[in-house]
This record gives structure tokens, sequence and C-alpha cells, in this order.
């Protein structure tokens, strides 16, 4: 399926303005959020179908009561968006999926050499 390029434009817009609205929010919200990941590229783009698939990695430090409200805050960070932003609502189907600490990522040999994580 080929799409138009305002099209395509239109929709990284919205995907990254869902992801600045979320890591930002984040960022503010704790210092051991580390990074938002997505698994979405340009040429995995479908109008209609395509929606936000993102994982948050923390510091290996993040106790458990600090994983417990991240998540409360995603909550709310995704509620505010699907009532401030109905337009995004489609591609911001869900909150931020998997976390993972940042050992578990290096750790991972499934990620390793496939440009998703450091090598």
């Amino acid at each position: 399926m080929t799409m138009d390029l305002q099209t395509l434009n239109r929709m990284q817009s919205d995907f990254q303005s869902v992801a600045q609205v979320i890591a930002s929010g984040l960022a503010a919200f704790s210092p051991r959020v580390i990074a938002l990941a997505a698994k979405w590229q340009r040429d995995d783009l479908v109008p209609g179908l395509s929606d936000l698939d993102f994982r948050l990695i923390c510091a290996d430090e993040t106790s458990v009561e600090e994983w417990i409200e991240i998540d409360r805050e995603i909550g709310r960070i995704h509620l505010k968006m699907v009532t401030e932003h109905p337009e995004w609502n489609r591609i911001n189907e869900h909150t931020v999926g998997a976390a993972m600490r940042v050992s578990e990522v290096l750790d991972a040999p499934e990620l390793q050499g496939h440009g998703h994580a450091p090598a």
C-alpha cells in the first residue's frame, strides 16, 4: 500500500507529538526514566492501522515503588492525552507497553546488532 506524502507527514507528525508528550511528561516525573522507545519506522506506517507501541527504559536502580508510581503516571499522561487530543486516539490506543531496566536491554541477545540497542 502506497500512501501520499501529505498523509505520511501527518502520521509522522502525530506520532512524534504523542511521543514528545509522553517522554517529556515521564522525564519531568522521574529521573529514573531513561528512554522511551518506539518499535515503528517510517516505512511501517499504515494509515488507519498503525498505532504506537512504546517501550519504557528505566535506570537499574529503580525501586518497586518507583515502578508503580511511574506506571500510574503513564496512566495519567495517557488519560490526559485522550481527553485533550482526541485526534490522536487511533494511534494512541493504549498506554506504554513493556518496561525494562537498562541492563535488561543491554543484555538481551535478541536486540543486539539489530539497531535496537547499543552494542
